[in-house]
């Protein structure tokens, strides 16, 4: 009897409550099910590891069924109705090294009725001086200048990574190449973001693919949008990587300036791209227009903004204007893209200087979740998930943050993307279960 009541009792604690108190239990009559069934998501519920996590609150939250576009959106792609579902992860530095948001594109594709799971973004990180996403590796060479969204001592009009590189070397590359390789890592199309007038230098560029050891290849079409500010390149098979280089044409031409990569691929599934900016608040963000343009390439789906820890680890801190923030960054990307959903999540547990109790962590928590209420929006709340003030000494115990106590180690990123999927899997769950009676 003793066996049962325990395992009953870890039951409780593991499963998040299947209730549907904000689901909008009767929203599911006005939508209309597709000619073909969907197919149904076998969800599995994460097994309690680790005793400090509280798996009863990892859930993703929302108002009626304000989600439903974007779950009715991953049925539609599993029917084969629909070609791609895009989203789009932004956040500081726990989201430049792509563990968390990687992990999460990682469930996707691994869950295999959403077909590929590819990131968009294909930025050279080394032109800037920092560190590249894991997802995928940049070299470069010759003389490269570049400024980001957190130097607010002089106006940056980065692009969509965040960044904005520069060079006046007329023997400047650089190259870039995906770190891993199966059959759904490749791209064919590659669009790369520029300033466009007469002193700017020319390029070439090439693509190869690293597994059949065949010799790079130049593009077999070339299409140059001047309103978005892009050349687009398409080439004749799938492709590992790209080699760019400067090419000066005449005299005019003094300078290059780069705001982004991106990269596309025909197959159906996911695009799950993630930016991230060491040090960025929710102010650095609203900086650039330019930004919120080349947002719009990506037509995300769904937005997924993880900030809050840079505003909150100042010991000064300005509440008002940490919501002023927020509430611009908010209103800047639902007046961007008004058709897709945003989920907050609030940032994680930390310690200040390695040691000192940061009581801005629960404050930056509450704000969050107040504006994810007025703004209408999801909310993950990965702080009290975690465990909430103190808990990040339990984490950094077990190996999951780094000795600064402020940002985590791999282990920790990749376990807060799990954590962060099953969550969205689970309302993807519930929702099919309420609005679906039959599968495939």
């Amino acid at each position: 009897m003793k066996i049962i009541k325990n395992s009953f009792f870890v039951f409780l604690i593991c499963i998040p409550l299947l209730g549907f108190e904000r689901a909008g239990l009767f929203d599911y009559f006005l939508l209309k099910e597709t000619s073909k069934s969907a197919v149904k998501y076998n969800y599995r519920p994460l097994d309690c590891i680790y005793p400090f996590v509280k798996y009863s609150k990892n859930l993703v939250l929302a108002d009626s069924s304000y989600l439903y576009p974007f779950y009715k959106k991953l049925d539609l792609l599993t029917q084969e109705e629909l070609q791609e579902v895009n989203i789009l992860h932004i956040g500081d530095s726990h989201i430049q090294a792509d563990m968390f948001s990687g992990k999460v594109r990682q469930g996707f594709a691994q869950d295999h009725i959403f077909g590929k799971s590819v990131q968009r973004i294909f930025f050279p990180y080394a032109l800037a001086k920092t560190n590249n996403p894991v997802s995928y590796i940049s070299k470069k060479s010759g003389n490269w200048q570049s400024c980001a969204m957190v130097m607010l001592a002089s106006p940056c009009d980065f692009g969509l990574p965040g960044y904005r590189a520069i060079t006046y070397d007329t023997n400047a590359t650089f190259s870039c190449q995906l770190a891993h390789f199966d059959t759904l890592s490749h791209f064919n199309k590659v669009k790369i973001f520029h300033r466009m007038d007469e002193v700017s230098y020319n390029y070439e560029i090439l693509g190869q693919n690293i597994l059949d050891s065949l010799p790079a290849e130049a593009p077999i079409k070339t299409f140059v949008n001047i309103k978005e500010g892009y050349s687009e390149f398409l080439f004749s098979k799938k492709m590992t990587k790209i080699d760019f280089k400067i090419k000066k044409d005449n005299n005019l031409q003094t300078n290059f300036e780069l705001y982004n990569v991106l990269i596309e691929n025909q197959g159906r599934g996911i695009s799950y791209s993630s930016v991230g900016v060491n040090g960025a608040d929710a102010y650095s963000y609203t900086r650039s227009s330019r930004w919120f343009q080349e947002s719009k390439q990506i037509n995300p789906d769904l937005i997924v903004i993880s900030l809050g820890t840079n505003d909150a680890y100042a010991r000064k801190f300005n509440q008002e204007a940490v919501i002023f923030n927020f509430k611009k960054l908010i209103e800047l990307v639902q007046e961007t893209h008004p058709k897709s959903q945003i989920i907050l999540t609030t940032p994680g547990d930390n310690l200040r200087y390695r040691k000192e109790i940061n009581y801005n962590n629960p404050k930056i928590n509450n704000i969050i979740k107040l504006l994810a209420k007025e703004y209408n929006c999801a909310i993950w709340d990965f702080y009290n998930v975690m465990g909430g003030l103190k808990s990040v000494n339990k984490w950094y115990y077990h190996g999951m943050v780094n000795r600064d106590k402020l940002h985590f180690t791999r282990k920790g990123y990749e376990y807060q993307g799990v954590l962060f999927y099953n969550a969205l899997m689970l309302g993807y769950s519930q929702y099919q279960n309420m609005n679906y009676q039959k599968y495939d």
